[in-house]
């Protein structure tokens, strides 16, 4: 008897648990500073693409003249075209992760809205109630528990994570990328207000030319990695190890 007590007066320890979390969650506050941080970061690498993408487009039109007799003039800038092109989709994805992050803050906002959390508290009393009196709640009642908890608490939970996993394993990525990203649009910039570029030998220039393409590969597919991670496969892993998660631990038959 005892044993069957104390199981029906579990779910309602567990709704009385939920219920203070709802009203009293301290991971709204950092969630949100997590998620502003998240679209500067975005932000701020759209403006260094376009900016790398207008000096690309400008280094274009250096060229190179060869020979004494008869000149061979050469455009440089045609060995920077799939960089360039690689950079236009990067500043795309870059707009794409700060739209991201902007429905996350209206997802979180809406978690925190008053009505959601009455609304929860009611589930919360129904469900309860319910599985303490007669040790089990119908389908939709578990239902609209976990959708409501996920409503309530997914995005400051998936926020958090994602941070942590940032803050570990990609933010190095991010600050390196971003920084060579910043270099590269100085120096061609530099390159670019010297004028054309006249050698009897064009090679140097090409070499180095060569050398900004990959370099520029490398770091800005870094961050296209860093942003997918962050603000799509991360978030959606993590929402469904919540989702499943929450749904195992209140027995509920998940949808």
């Amino acid at each position: 008897m005892f044993t069957t007590v104390g199981k029906r007066a579990i779910p309602a320890l567990v709704a009385l648990l939920l219920l203070l979390a709802t009203w009293t969650s301290t991971m709204d506050a950092p969630a949100m500073e997590q998620i502003d941080a998240g679209m500067k970061r975005a932000l701020v690498s759209y403006a260094g693409a376009r900016a790398l993408n207008g000096a690309i487009s400008l280094f274009q039109g250096t060229e190179v003249t060869v020979g004494v007799l008869a000149e061979v003039t050469v455009s440089v800038g045609e060995i920077l075209d799939p960089v360039n092109d690689l950079v236009e989709s990067f500043s795309n994805l870059m707009l794409i992760a700060s739209v991201a992050f902007g429905i996350q803050k209206v997802l979180l906002e809406i978690g925190e809205f008053e009505y959601v959390k009455i609304l929860l508290t009611a589930v919360l009393f129904a469900w309860g109630v319910t599985r303490a009196i007669s040790g089990s709640a119908p389908r939709w009642l578990d239902t609209a528990l976990l959708l409501m908890l996920m409503v309530r608490f997914a995005i400051p939970l998936v926020t958090v994570g994602s941070d942590a996993i940032y803050a570990r394993f990609l933010q190095q990525d991010y600050a390196q990328g971003q920084g060579t990203i910043s270099a590269m649009t100085d120096d061609l910039n530099k390159d670019t207000n010297a004028g054309a570029v006249a050698s009897l030998d064009p090679r140097p220039i090409i070499e180095r030319m060569k050398q900004v393409a990959t370099t520029a590969t490398d770091h800005v597919t870094r961050l296209m990695v860093v942003f997918l991670l962050q603000t799509l496969l991360v978030p959606v892993f993590l929402s469904w190890a919540l989702y499943t998660t929450v749904g195992t631990l209140l027995g509920s038959r998940l949808p």
